[in-house]
């Protein structure tokens, strides 16, 4: 039986809700209506909609974003592709682009622009993002979620 692209990315979606709410503390709902209607991202802070720090995109694919591969043809990886997707929907919802991402079976990481203190991470130069363990980020970062 086929995979279904869509059910599969909903999965992974409320599995990363029911992680974010562990780390965090935070109601995190998938975005309504994510990728149709006026709020961009596929997961927020449920009666922060106004006051998310982050626009969230979410990947899980069955191959690795993180391989030898990263370093040849420059803008055709998923990561160059999930991180342009994550800046264009940040733009329009004037928020910071936050992309958190995962292969089968394999740890939550998360690219962002916030250099990491206490957390070990990746800088990927080509886009000048900090690539790291989602749980270790926020854990160690004391990441603030919201605006005032």
């Amino acid at each position: 039986m086929p995979i279904n692209s869509r059910q599969k990315g909903a999965k992974a979606e409320s599995d990363l809700v029911t992680n974010l709410k562990a780390l965090t503390g935070l109601d995190w709902v998938r975005t309504p209506r994510s990728g149709a209607g006026p709020i961009k991202g596929d997961l927020i802070i449920r009666g922060f909609k106004e006051k998310n720090r982050f626009t969230v995109e979410a990947k899980h694919y069955k191959d690795d974003a993180l391989t030898s591969k990263l370093l040849l043809a420059k803008g055709q990886q998923n990561l160059d592709r999930w991180w342009e997707q994550s800046l264009e929907e940040a733009k329009v919802m004037r928020r910071e682009p936050l992309l958190i991402f995962r292969h089968n079976r394999s740890k939550w990481l998360v690219a962002t622009f916030i250099a990491p203190i206490n957390t070990e991470y990746i800088l990927y130069s080509e886009k000048a993002i900090y690539i790291m363990a989602l749980n270790e980020w926020v854990i160690q970062e004391e990441i603030v979620w919201t605006l005032d």
